[in-house]
């Protein structure tokens, strides 16, 4: 039929199909093309990520404690900061709950061992100084750590009778750490008995030294640079509490 109107011409679709089967047959975008974009797309949700990521270090509201220094302007340097906040504490007062981070110089000291079992992270003095020089806080990771699994809660310790020269260290520990102590009579029923050397074999693999509860709590040595791997210390001079033996505690 010669009158008949002729087909109303297709409207051009604004939707543009980014697979490769559209792309080879109706040459709407190349294959290279393709891949550009989606590189592009990738970098900038990557970009994006990250800057997340340094907002919310840099928004993270942080308690320190200091422990093993005596600079006194220390605590105004780290209160210079944002979003920072410093405790001041008596030498071996306990950890308080609301504290974040634990600037230390690495020596055994009860404020180290109630932060380790705590979960609060450790780091070293040049944590603060490169924050500081950087303006902006740094990532914590990259200097210490923190324990995400509290080593010692409920956790059930028994103390052999031969266990006697961090008898008192070891209790506040526990206590700090929110470990249960029960009678050595029970010692079967502990996760862990403490003991001397020699009483290893005694208690099989429930027995636990001074230094293997010190490597637990403290697997990697703070220092004004990597952490790592703890070495027990020489024994150090006391000036608040002496604990005398190896790897005895400063404030």
């Amino acid at each position: 039929n010669t009158n008949s109107p002729e087909p109303a011409a297709r409207k051009p679709s604004h939707r543009v199909e980014l697979s490769l089967s559209n792309a080879a047959a109706g040459n709407i975008i190349s294959q290279p093309l393709v891949s550009q974009i989606l590189v592009g797309i990738n970098s900038v949700n990557n970009s994006l990520s990250r800057n997340a990521s340094v907002s919310a270090l840099v928004n993270i509201h942080r308690v320190f404690a200091i422990t093993g220094f005596d600079d006194k302007n220390f605590g105004s340097q780290i209160l210079s900061m944002a979003n920072a906040e410093v405790m001041q504490l008596k030498p071996n007062a306990p950890i308080p709950n609301g504290v974040t981070h634990l600037i230390t110089n690495g020596s055994l000291t009860m404020k180290l061992f109630g932060a380790l079992v705590k979960g609060c992270w450790v780091l070293p003095k040049s944590y603060v100084d490169d924050s500081i020089d950087r303006h902006q806080w740094a990532d914590e990771s990259q200097y210490g750590f923190r324990h995400t699994n509290l080593p010692l809660l409920s956790k059930t310790m028994a103390f052999s009778p031969k266990f006697k020269t961090h008898l008192s260290t070891t209790e506040s520990i526990a206590s700090e750490g929110g470990a249960k102590v029960v009678p050595i009579a029970e010692h079967s029923h502990a996760d862990y008995v403490m003991c001397v050397q020699s009483e290893s074999d005694k208690y099989g693999s429930k027995a636990m030294t001074w230094e293997q509860l010190v490597s637990m709590l403290y697997p990697k040595k703070i220092s004004e640079g990597t952490p790592t791997e703890v070495e027990m210390p020489a024994p150090t001079q006391e000036r608040e509490r002496p604990i005398r033996g190896r790897g005895g505690l400063r404030a």
